[in-house]
């Protein structure tokens, strides 16, 4: 690896940092290149030959891009190579992965880095100690890019960094970049919409207990729901009798009394409303929403995304796809794309497993959950009806993550010896998938199978 770069801004490139292999670091302001130095750092930035090192590089390339500048060639993300050699880490900061695998200490955030001068202090002095920290940090990326390098080769996963999270990562920074379209006027009629029934339902929720309270107060409903009214008693904590969403759905089957279900439904609009004004504060100048997309959240491997949260919005209610009317085509495009995977986590579990019921199942062509289901139920296609589905469904999904048998009848509503009577049912058929994927767990009464190589697991994540 010859060249390697590392800077930082956000939306904005204020200055940045190179470390070469075997030479010295460089920093430089954009603002103060000249018009053919800037070219020539272009041209390097976007050549694919030139093999480069980047922290976080999704951010880089966002604020690179806002600059005109693309690039090309980037081997290595120190924050991405320590995400896939432990996928449960929750920081990646670089003074961090510093500290951890290089045993160095990096200075603390000073003046320079939230954009203010100290007080008493020279500002050539703090301009200088600013650069020099940047080239410092420069070095920290390309060593650690040394270190990462040969420890993901060990574990089978350089590739995976690279041909897969490299490449995602880039594609992330144009999506953020680009955003999607939203119709901020439809918006402002939802909010106001979700608003009314809110207060709507506070309004009933007061004239059915005859005076006024919180409805936002765990400690009032409980006084009121177990002691105004009676009501059966919930679950025991710390500060009672819990009042979250599923006791209120049990006391609203258990009791006539209507303040459950508007309870309920004062929780539902009020979830409404927050997600509809969360989606108001970022649209953006341009009419879009960017939402970030985080690609080292889930040790899963799922992205997840936040600023907004994009992968929240409801779909299965008619409120829900109303919110998601406001995602509109925007000026310059043709059409809205929703684009998912068929089925990922099953077709990585039935390539690992070899499992032969689940590979015929998937070559079969036609919809896994109820072909599974009818083996699993012993019944014809046809007689798998919308429950089993969904239990088959579920489960699937939930063993492929290690669930236990506890997990999925808490999840499906059943009795634990149901769960582990469904449980056994799969295992049966598809034998094959007893130690699979991420959970790497062993049916009961099978002999216990070694966790496979960390290779494997890495093409688990995928």
């Amino acid at each position: 690896m010859a060249d390697y770069s590392w800077a930082r801004g956000e939306g904005q490139v204020t200055a940045f940092a190179l470390a070469a292999e075997g030479g010295p670091a460089a920093w430089a302001d954009p603002a103060a290149l000249a018009e053919e130095d800037e070219r020539a750092f272009a041209d390097w930035l976007a050549d694919p030959q030139r093999p480069k090192a980047l922290h976080v590089a999704k951010q880089v390339q966002r604020a690179f891009a806002e600059h005109g500048w693309r690039i090309e060639g980037v081997l290595s993300d120190s924050a991405l190579a320590a995400y896939l050699e432990k996928p449960g880490r929750r920081t990646f900061g670089l003074d961090v992965l510093a500290e951890e695998y290089l045993g160095r200490q990096l200075d603390a955030a000073g003046p320079a880095d939230s954009g203010q001068l100290a007080f008493g202090e020279d500002a050539a002095d703090e301009a200088a100690a600013a650069a020099q920290a940047l080239m410092v940090r420069a070095r920290t990326v390309l060593d650690l890019a040394e270190v990462f390098e040969q420890r993901l080769a060990k574990d089978g996963a350089l590739e995976l960094m690279r041909d897969l999270e490299l490449p995602i990562s880039a594609l992330l920074a144009r999506m953020e970049r680009a955003g999607i379209a939203a119709d901020s006027e439809w918006l402002t009629q939802l909010e106001l919409q979700f608003g009314a029934a809110v207060q709507q339902a506070v309004k009933e929720a007061h004239e059915a207990v005859g005076h006024d309270f919180n409805l936002g107060s765990p400690k009032q409903l409980q006084e009121i729901l177990f002691g105004e009214l009676g009501l059966p008693k919930t679950k025991k904590i710390k500060t009672g009798y819990t009042t979250d969403a599923d006791a209120l759905t049990w006391l609203a089957a258990q009791t006539p009394h209507e303040l459950p279900v508007i309870l309920l439904r004062h929780r539902d609009q009020t979830r409404l409303r927050t997600t509809v004004e969360g989606l108001i504060k970022t649209v953006a100048a341009d009419g879009r929403i960017h939402t970030t997309f985080n690609q080292m959240v889930a040790a899963t491997g799922r992205l997840s995304s936040t600023d907004p949260n994009l992968q929240n919005i409801p779909v299965r209610t008619e409120e829900g796809r109303m919110i998601r009317r406001a995602f509109v085509v925007g000026a310059g495009y043709e059409s809205l794309l929703t684009a998912d995977y068929s089925q990922i986590e099953l077709r990585i579990m039935a390539h690992l497993s070899g499992d032969e019921a689940l590979l015929a199942a998937f070559a079969s062509g036609e919809d896994l959950h109820t072909t599974v289901g009818a083996q699993v139920f012993a019944v014809e296609r046809a007689q798998v009806d919308a429950e089993m589905r969904r239990k088959i469904k579920a489960m699937s999904y939930g063993l492929a993550y290690g669930l236990s048998a506890f997990g999925l009848s808490q999840q499906l509503a059943i009795e634990a010896g149901e769960a582990r009577r469904l449980m056994d049912t799969y295992f049966e058929r598809f034998g094959g998938c007893a130690t699979t994927c991420a959970g790497w767990w062993t049916r009961p009464g099978a002999p216990a199978t070694p966790r496979p190589s960390s290779a494997a697991a890495a093409t688990c994540r995928t």
